[in-house]
């Protein structure tokens, strides 16, 4: 509509409407009968847009029986959860290391540097985990 390579779920909504599409779309396998709720899952950062190529190939991935389907959407919202936990997970790394200099700027001490540091080991964890959004978990 806008010209633009990402789709808003106002975009879809309406791309969704005409005949041609949901014949295609049911050629393909695809029943996509809540818009606002497939877009919500392709739209992993929340940005209220999705790239058309992501939109395209989550739209393969979902293709099939009922079991892949959920399959499919399982993972989609796993990925979306671990995105939004990697970035909570580097907020609070970030908060603790401008705690840390905050401190040092003043000349005090945290007096709880071991739990500091052991938060920083599980943010380190996580963060580099084998299914973090920077290393996507692989699809069967």
């Amino acid at each position: 509509e806008d010209d633009d390579s990402t789709l808003s779920v106002r975009e879809l909504e309406k791309f969704l409407r005409r005949d041609d599409v949901r014949a295609i779309l049911v050629t393909l396998g695809l029943n996509i009968s809540d818009a606002r709720g497939f877009f919500r899952l392709l739209d992993v950062d929340d940005s209220g847009n999705v790239e058309i190529d992501k939109f395209v190939v989550g739209c393969l991935r979902l293709r099939g029986s009922a079991e892949r389907i959920d399959f499919e959407i399982m993972g989609m919202e796993q990925r979306k959860h671990m995105s939004r936990l990697q970035e909570s997970v580097n907020r609070m790394v970030e908060l603790l290391a401008r705690g840390s200099r905050l401190s040092q700027q003043r000349g005090s001490s945290i007096t709880s540097v071991p739990r500091t540091s052991g938060i920083c080991k599980i943010a380190q964890h996580v963060v580099h985990s084998p299914c973090s959004p920077s290393r996507p978990h692989p699809t069967v």
